[in-house]
């Protein structure tokens, strides 16, 4: 199961990345947050680390990308 947050987690921060995707991004995000199951709760707080993390790789020159 935490294979599976840490793909959405990714797959969610590098769309968000986008300017076309933030929006839709966000709302998914609370959306899954949301869920009864409280699989995904703290989401959006990964995700902006994620997000922290994948900006500061491109400055590095993108030498420690994670998939």
């Amino acid at each position: 199961m935490k294979q599976h947050l840490d793909h959405m987690t990714n797959h969610i921060a590098k769309l968000a990345m986008m300017p076309a995707w933030i929006d839709e991004m966000r709302r998914w995000t609370k959306e899954l947050e949301a869920n009864e199951s409280g699989f995904y709760k703290g989401l959006g707080l990964k995700v902006a680390e994620r997000i922290k993390s994948l900006k500061e790789q491109e400055k590095d020159g993108g030498s420690n990308e994670r998939t």
